[in-house]
C-alpha cells in the first residue's frame, strides 16, 4: 500500500489530476466510453450507480481527470476490493474492456476490483500509451502475457501479480526504462531461464516481486547490473531454486532494505558479513531453506560502505539447518523489531546479557533448537522499558529454572517454554504479567505446589497449559475465584485430586478441558456439567474418578468428551448434543449402549466404549450411524447376535474400524459388515461366531481382520489372496478351519502378521511363503491401522491393538504393533518339509510351526533369517542335525526344537549360549550343552561360563518390554543416542548389613547412579538376573487366558473391570510396614490363597524373575495398596512411564545426596575390578565401600577398548570425578601394571590421596 500511494502520488503531481475546481466537463467521447465499460460489467451490487449521473465524469467514483485538458487521466477499480474485501471483487465481465482502449489519455489504469473470469490480456492494452501505473493484479486473467506490454515504455508501476498468468521469458521487459515497481508473483516462469539477464538491465529498478512464480535458476554471479544502486527490496520468496545458494552479488545491492528469499530450497551457507555489507537493511528474510552452518560470521562488527545507524528490524532464519551459538552480535541490532530462528539446531544457553540491550524487540521465537539453558546476568545493561509482547522458545532442551528476566517482559502477551527439562517452581512473579493471555510450560520438570498469588494479577489470560509437570493444584484455595476467563485449559498429568477442582466453575467461556491423568478420586459435581456447554473438547480420563453420571449430559455439538480409565458405572449417559468424539472405555458402566447407536448421534465419527460391564444386546440401529468412523465395543459382555442391516447399510458407510472382541455374541457374522466400503479394520475375535467367511469376500480395503478364538468352519478361501490386497494382519486362529493353506496368501505383498493357528489345516506349506513381501524386508513399519487423517484425532490417543500368541501366552501388542512380523502356523496338522523359499523371510521377528507334522531337516540357510527373535520349531518329526547357522541369529531371545528326532552335537554361539535344556529336550539323539549328554566327541568347547538356568523364555519380555524401554528411553531423553557401552547390574551387590539394603538396586534400574544409560536391555537383565522364568506347558494347542495381558502389564478379564475381591481381606488404612491385625490374618485362609495365587499369576503372565518377590520394596508396595483399601487403581501405562518415573528419578537422587553427605564425613574407598561375563565381554566393575556399606556404582563394557593406562587413566578419571576426589581415601585397582600406570596418572592429573594399590581377588562367583 506505501508503494501504491507513492506512484498514486507521482501520477497526481505529474499529470495534473482534478483534486478541486475546473472550468468544463469531460469529453463526450470519453463519457460514452466510461458508460459502455459500465454495461460490460456485472454489477449486482450496483457499485457503479452514480456512473450516469450529470454530464461531468470526472465526478464519477474511481475516476480522475486533468485540471488543465479535461481528460480522464485515471481509472481505478482498487477501491472495490479495499471496501469489499472479496479476492475476486464483486464486479465480473466475461470479456476485456474494449472500450477502455477508447480512453487514450489514461496515465494510471487499476482494474484489481473487477474479475475477468480467465480471459487474456488483449496486445491491444499496448495502445494505451500514455500509462505510467498499470495494475492487473488479481482480476482473473489468463494465458500468456502479450510481449506488447513492453512497449508502454513510460511505465513506472506494473503489478500483474495473484491471475493465472505464464510467460516463457521477460524480453520484452528491456524497454520499460522508467520502470521502478514490478510485481509479478504467481506468473509461472518455469521456462523463463534468464529472467534475471533482463531484470538486471532496468536502471530505475526500485522494488522486485516474484513470488511464487515457479523459478527454477538464481545465479550466483552476475557479469553486470543496472539497478544495484536503486533496488531497495527483492522478493523472491517461495520459488524453486534446488541448486543454488545465497548469490553474492547481493552483498553489492548497498541500498537495499528489504530481501526475502524465504522457500527457495537454497542451500550452502550464509555469506559472511552479509548484514555488514547490507547496512540499510531492515528486512530478511532466509527462512525454510536449506542453509546451514553457524551464523557468526553474518555480521563481522562493522559496516563495509556506510556507517548508518543499525536498522535491522526483521530477521527470519527459521526452518533451516543452522547450527552454533545465538551470536552476540545481535545485541548491536537494537532496532530489532522481531527474531525469528525457530526449527534449526543452534545449541548453547540463550544468553540474557545478548538480548538486554534489545528494547524495541517485540518477538522472539527460537522454538524447536537445541538451546540447553535460559541465563540470567545481573549485571547486563537493561533498557528503561521492553517492548516484548511475544516470546517461544519451546522444544528445546533447556534445564534450570526459569530465570527473572523473562517476568521483566511486562508487556509480554504470549509465553511458551513447553516441552523443555525446566525445573523448579514457577515464580510468583508471573503475577505481575498483567498483559498475558496465553502461558504454556507444558512438559517439563516444574514441581511445587500453586498458590492462588501466582495467578492473581493475571486477568488477560485466555490460553493455559501446564500439562505434564509436577505441579500441584491442591494447595490453591478451596474458594479461590481466579481473575481470569480460559478458554484453553490443560493441565493434565499435574496433580490436581484427589478432589475435584472447585474453581473450575467460576470458568464461565472454556472451550477446551484437559484435567486427565490428574490423580482425583472424587465424583463429578453436578455444577460441572452447567460450565460444558461450550466445551468443545473435554478430557478427564486415567483418573481415578467414581460414581455415576447424570442422565443426560449438557456438551457442545460435535465435540469432544473423554472419560476413558476411571471407576464410572451405572448407565451411560445421554448426550443432549450429538458428540463428534465419546469415549467412555475402560469403565464400570453396564448399560445404555443402544443410545449412542441410534440415528439421533448422526454427527458421532469416534465411539469407544471397550472395557466395561455392558451386558446388552447390539440393537439394529446400529446401521443409522452415517458419519461413524471408528466403534469400539470390545471386552464387554454384549450378547445375542450382530443384527442384520438390510436396507440401511447405506447410512453406514463412513466406518474405517470396528472392534467387537471379547464378547458373547454369537451366530454367523452378517455380509453387511463385509460390504462396508471403507472398512480397515475389523476385529471380532474371541466370540462364538459361526459359519464361513464369505462375508469379507468384498472388503478390498481390508488391512487388518481378526477373527481369532470363534467357532468359524470351511476352507480358506482362494479369493483371499486376490481380493483383500490390501490386508496387512490376518488373524483366524482358534476357529475350525480345514483343508489346505492357500498358496495365493502370497499375494498379500503387505501382510505382516499370518496367525493360522488352533485349526484343522492340512497339506503342505505353500513354498511361494517365501515371497511375502513385507515380511522379506528388515524393519518394516506397518505405520498406524486407525486413520488419523482427521485433524481432530490429533488429541485422542487411540492405540492400535493385537492379540499375538507368544510362549504359549497370548499377549496384547499395543503402540509397538507396527514393527511386528509374524507367522504363527502351530497347532494344525501340516506335513511335508519347510520349504527353503521361507528363508528369505529376512524381515520375520517371529516364526512358529510348533504341534505339526513336519519332516525332514531343519533348513540349513535358517540363520539368514536376521530378524528372528522368536523360533518355535517343537513338536513335528524334524530329524537329523541342528544347522549350524543358526547360530548366527543374534537377535534369537526365545528358541524351542523340543520334541523332535534331532541329533547331533548342538552347534554353539554367543546367542545360542543363552538357552537352556528345555529349548531342546524331547530328541534322545542331541547332544552337548545344555544337555546332560554328552558328545563322543568333546574337542570342541564353548567359549565362556554357561548360564544352565536361562531356557531363552523371554521373547515376550524382548518385544514387550525391551522396544517400550527402547522407546521410553527415547522420549524421557530427549531422542538422544545413548553413548558407551555402560551396563547396569539390575541386582547391585550388597556386602554388610545396611537398612539401605536394597536401594542401590532402585537406583541402578532407575539409571541415575553415575548420570549414564537410564535402562539395561532386557536380555542384559536375564543374564545379570540368572532367575529361570515361568516353563509353560508346550504339549498342547491351549493358550493362557487367564488374563490377557498387554504389554504393558495391565490385565484385561472379558471387560469386568471390578475392584478385585481380594482387597476385602486387607485392613483399611494399614500404614505400610506395620504388622496385619490377628483378625485379617485369620479371616480366611482361602482369601490369603487367593491374594497369593493374583500376584504369582502376574509374576507367570509377565515373565517377572522370582526373585523379584525377594525385593525389599514388594511388601512395603503391598502394604501401600492395602493402606488405600477397597477401590485402589493401578497406575496407567502413561503415567507409570512419565509422571512417576520421574518422581521415582527424583527419589533416588536424594538417596544419592544423602550416600553423598556421607562421602563427605566419612570418606569413602572406590574399589575396580575386571571380569569376563558369559557372553565373553570383559567388564569393569565399580564399587563403593563407606561405613554404611559397600554399594555397586556401575559396570563398564570394555571389550573394544585398549586397556592400556591412558584409556584406563581415563575412565578412571570420569568416575573419580563423579563420586567427587575430595572424597575418596582409597582408589583400590587390579595390581596389573597397566592399572599401576592408570594409578599413578590419575595421581598425578587428580592430585588425590592414593593410600594403597592393593589386588582385589576376585569374588568366586566370577
Amino acid at each position: 500500500m506505501l508503494a501504491l500511494s507513492f506512484y498514486y502520488s507521482r501520477v497526481e503531481s505529474e499529470g495534473n489530476l482534478y483534486v478541486g475546481k475546473r472550468q468544463g466537463h469531460c469529453s463526450i467521447e470519453e463519457r460514452e466510453a466510461l458508460i459502455s465499460i459500465k454495461q460490460s460489467l456485472d454489477d449486482p451490487q450496483l457499485l457503479l450507480s452514480n456512473w450516469d449521473i450529470g454530464e461531468d465524469c470526472c465526478g464519477w467514483k474511481g475516476v480522475g481527470c486533468s485540471s488543465t485538458s479535461n481528460h480522464v487521466i485515471k481509472l481505478d477499480f482498487g477501491w472495490i476490493l479495499t471496501d469489499f474485501k472479496n479476492d475476486e471483487g464483486p464486479l465480473y465481465a466475461t470479456s476485456f474492456l474494449p472500450s477502455l482502449l477508447r480512453l487514450q489519455h489514461l496515465q494510471y489504469l487499476s482494474l484489481n476490483g473487477i474479475f475477468f473470469n480467465h480471459t487474456s490480456i488483449p496486445k491491444s492494452i499496448d495502445s494505451l500509451t500514455s500509462l505510467s501505473y498499470l495494475d492487473l493484479s488479481n482480476s482473473g486473467f489468463n494465458g500468456i502475457i502479450p510481449p506488447h506490454i513492453g512497449n508502454l515504455t513510460k511505465l513506472r508501476f506494473l503489478d500483474i501479480s495473484s491471475n493465472y498468468l505464464a510467460a516463457s521469458n521477460l524480453l520484452w521487459m528491456s524497454r520499460l526504462f522508467s520502470l521502478q515497481y514490478l510485481d509479478m508473483s504467481d506468473v509461472n516462469l518455469s521456462l523463463a531461464t534468464n529472467w534475471l539477464n533482463e531484470i538486471k538491465k532496468l536502471p530505475a529498478l526500485s522494488t522486485l516481486r516474484f513470488l511464487y512464480c515457479n523459478l527454477q535458476t538464481l545465479p550466483t554471479l552476475l557479469s553486470y547490473y543496472n539497478f544495484s544502486s536503486t533496488i531497495s527490496t527483492i522478493d523472491l520468496s517461495n520459488n524453486q531454486f534446488p541448486n543454488s545458494t545465497i548469490p553474492s552479488w547481493l552483498s553489492n545491492m548497498t541500498n537495499l532494505v528489504e530481501l526475502h528469499l524465504p522457500g527457495c530450497q537454497l542451500h550452502g551457507m550464509v555469506p559472511s558479513n552479509l548484514l555488514g555489507a547490507l547496512c540499510r537493511l531492515r528486512i530478511l528474510d532466509l527462512s525454510s531453506n536449506l542453509i546451514h552452518g553457524s551464523i557468526s560470521s553474518m555480521f563481522l562488527g562493522q559496516f563495509s560502505e556506510c556507517t548508518r545507524r543499525y536498522e535491522l528490524k526483521y530477521l527470519a532464519l527459521s526452518n533451516n539447518h543452522l547450527s552454533g551459538s545465538l551470536p552476540n552480535w545481535l545485541q548491536q541490532f537494537r532496532s530489532l523489531n522481531e527474531l525469528d530462528i525457530q526449527s534449526n539446531n543452534f545449541t548453547g544457553p540463550v544468553s540474557w546479557a545478548t538480548l538486554s540491550l534489545l528494547c524495541d524487540l517485540d518477538t522472539l521465537n527460537l522454538r524447536d533448537n537445541d538451546f540447553t539453558e535460559l541465563t540470567d546476568d545481573e549485571s547486563a545493561p537493561r533498557c528503561n522499558e521492553y517492548k516484548m509482547t511475544y516470546i517461544d522458545i519451546s522444544g528445546n532442551q533447556l534445564s534450570g529454572s526459569i530465570p527473572e528476566w523473562v517476568v521483566q517482559m511486562r508487556q509480554l502477551r504470549y509465553l511458551h517454554l513447553g516441552n523443555n527439562r525446566l525445573i523448579g517452581s514457577i515464580p510468583q512473579s508471573f503475577g505481575q504479567l498483567m498483559n498475558l493471555n496465553y502461558l504454556n510450560l507444558h512438559t517439563n520438570q516444574l514441581q511445587g505446589s500453586l498458590f492462588d498469588v501466582i495467578f492473581a494479577n493475571l486477568s488477560q489470560l485466555k490460553i493455559l497449559d501446564l500439562s505434564n509437570n509436577r505441579l500441584d493444584f491442591s494447595m490453591m484455595s478451596y474458594n479461590w475465584v481466579p481473575q481470569f476467563q480460559v478458554f484453553i485449559l490443560d493441565i493434565h498429568s499435574c496433580l490436581i485430586g484427589p478432589h475435584f477442582p472447585s474453581w473450575l466453575q467460576t470458568q464461565k467461556v472454556l472451550n477446551y478441558v484437559d484435567i486427565s491423568n490428574g490423580g482425583i478420586s472424587d465424583i463429578i459435581p453436578s455444577w460441572f456439567w452447567n460450565i460444558t456447554s461450550q466445551v468443545v473438547f473435554l478430557d478427564m480420563s486415567s483418573n481415578a474418578i467414581r460414581g455415576e453420571l447424570p442422565m443426560s449430559l449438557n456438551i457442545r455439538f460435535k465435540s469432544t468428551i473423554d472419560l476413558r480409565s476411571n471407576l464410572l458405572e451405572g448407565s451411560l449417559p445421554q448426550l443432549v448434543n450429538s458428540a463428534q468424539f465419546a469415549l467412555f472405555s475402560d469403565n464400570m458402566f453396564s448399560n445404555g449402549i443402544e443410545w449412542y447407536l441410534n440415528a439421533n448421534q448422526s454427527y458421532l465419527e469416534i465411539l469407544d466404549l471397550s472395557e466395561n460391564q455392558l451386558s446388552d444386546e447390539i440393537p439394529s440401529s446400529i446401521c443409522q450411524m452415517p458419519s461413524m468412523i471408528l466403534l469400539d465395543i470390545s471386552y464387554n459382555n454384549l450378547l445375542g447376535e450382530i443384527p442384520e442391516c438390510q436396507w440401511n447399510i447405506s447410512s453406514f458407510t463412513m466406518i474405517n474400524f470396528i472392534s467387537l472382541s471379547n464378547n458373547n455374541l454369537q451366530g454367523s457374522i452378517p455380509k453387511w459388515i463385509g460390504n462396508l466400503p471403507r472398512l480397515l479394520s475389523a476385529y471380532m475375535s474371541n466370540n462364538s461366531f459361526q459359519g464361513d467367511i464369505s462375508f469379507i469376500r468384498n472388503c478390498s480395503t481390508l488391512i487388518t481382520l481378526d477373527l481369532g478364538q470363534n467357532k468359524l468352519t470351511g476352507n480358506i478361501p482362494l479369493w483371499i489372496g486376490d481380493r483383500l490386497s490390501s490386508l496387512k494382519i490376518l488373524r483366524l486362529r482358534s476357529n475350525k478351519f480345514y483343508g489346505s493353506i492357500p498358496s495365493n496368501l502370497s499375494k498379500l505383498k503387505g501382510l505382516q502378521i499370518l496367525d493360522l493357528a488352533n485349526n484343522f489345516l492340512s497339506g503342505e506349506l505353500p513354498k511361494s511363503f517365501g515371497f511375502l513381501k513385507s515380511m522379506t524386508i528388515q524393519n518394516m513399519n506397518l505405520g498406524s491401522l486407525i486413520p488419523k487423517d482427521d485433524i481432530a484425532f490429533q488429541n485422542i490417543t487411540l492405540p492400535d491393538s493385537l492379540m499375538i500368541i507368544i510362549k504359549g501366552a497370548e499377549r496384547k501388542f499395543t503402540n509397538i504393533l507396527s514393527i511386528v512380523t509374524s507367522m504363527d502356523l502351530s497347532c494344525n496338522n501340516l506335513t511335508g518339509e519347510v520349504p527353503p523359499e521361507l528363508m528369505t523371510l529376512y524381515g520375520l521377528r517371529s516364526l512358529n510351526l510348533s504341534i505339526n507334522q513336519f519332516t525332514g531337516h531343519i533348513p540349513n540357510n535358517i540363520g539368514v533369517m536376521k530378524s528372528l527373535e522368536n523360533l518355535d520349531l517343537s513338536r513335528n518329526q524334524f530329524s537329523g542335525e541342528i544347522p549350524e547357522s543358526i547360530a548366527n541369529l543374534n537377535e534369537l531371545s526365545y528358541l524351542n526344537l523340543s520334541y523332535n528326532q534331532l541329533s547331533g552335537r548342538i552347534p554353539i554361539g554367543t546367542q545360542l549360549e543363552t538357552f537352556g535344556e528345555s529349548s531342546y529336550q524331547g530328541n534322545i539323539d542331541l547332544c552337548g550343552k545344555p544337555l546332560l549328554k554328552t558328545c563322543e566327541d568333546e574337542s570342541r568347547s564353548f567359549v565362556g561360563p554357561y548360564n544352565d538356568h536361562n531356557n531363552g523364555d523371554n521373547f515376550g519380555l524382548f518385544l514387550g518390554m525391551d522396544y517400550g524401554v527402547e522407546e521410553m528411553e527415547k522420549e524421557e531423553r530427549g531422542h538422544e543416542e545413548k553413548k558407551g557401552k555402560d551396563i547396569w547390574d539390575d541386582t547391585p551387590s550388597f556386602h554388610g548389613a545396611s537398612k539401605y539394603e536394597g536401594q542401590n538396586a532402585y537406583l541402578t534400574r532407575l539409571g541415575i547412579l553415575g548420570g549414564m544409560a537410564l535402562f539395561p536391555s532386557i536380555l542384559e537383565i536375564d543374564d545379570l538376573l540368572g532367575e529361570d522364568p515361568v516353563e509353560e506347558e508346550r504339549g498342547s494347542c491351549s493358550v493362557t487366558k487367564s488374563q490377557s495381558s498387554d504389554i504393558h502389564g495391565k490385565g484385561i478379564d472379558k471387560g469386568k473391570r471390578k475392584i478385585d475381591e481380594i482387597d476385602n481381606f486387607f485392613a483399611p488404612r494399614t500404614k505400610p510396614g506395620s504388622q496385619p491385625s490377628l483378625k485379617s490374618v485369620m479371616a480366611s485362609k482361602e482369601a490369603m490363597h487367593r491374594a497369593n495365587l493374583a500376584i504369582a499369576r502376574w509374576f507367570y503372565d509377565s515373565c517377572i524373575p522370582f526373585n523379584a518377590i525377594n525385593s525389599p520394596f514388594a511388601q512395603k508396595d503391598i502394604d501401600a495398596v492395602a493402606a488405600i483399601g477397597p477401590g485402589y487403581k493401578l497406575p496407567s501405562y502413561h503415567r507409570l512411564r512419565v509422571n512417576l518415573l520421574r518422581d521415582a528419578k527424583e527419589e533416588c537422587k536424594l538417596l544419592i545426596e544423602s550416600y553423598r553427605k556421607i562421602w563427605k564425613e566419612t570418606g569413602c574407598t572406590l574399589m575396580a575390578d575386571g571380569w569376563t561375563d558369559i557372553r565373553n565381554r570383559k567388564l569393569i566393575n565399580f564399587l563403593i565401600y563407606c561405613p554404611r556399606g559397600v554399594s555397586f556404582l556401575k559396570s563398564v563394557d570394555a571389550s573394544d577398548v585398549i586397556k592400556d593406562a591412558t584409556t584406563l587413566c581415563s575412565l578412571f578419571t570420569d568416575i573419580v570425578e563423579w563420586v567427587g576426589p575430595e572424597n575418596i581415601v582409597h582408589f583400590i585397582t587390579d595390581n596389573a601394571a597397566n592399572y599401576k600406570k592408570a594409578g599413578e596418572l590419575l595421581h598425578e592429573n587428580m592430585e588425590i590421596s592414593i593410600g594403597h594399590l592393593v589386588q582385589l581377588i576376585a569374588l568366586i562367583s566370577f
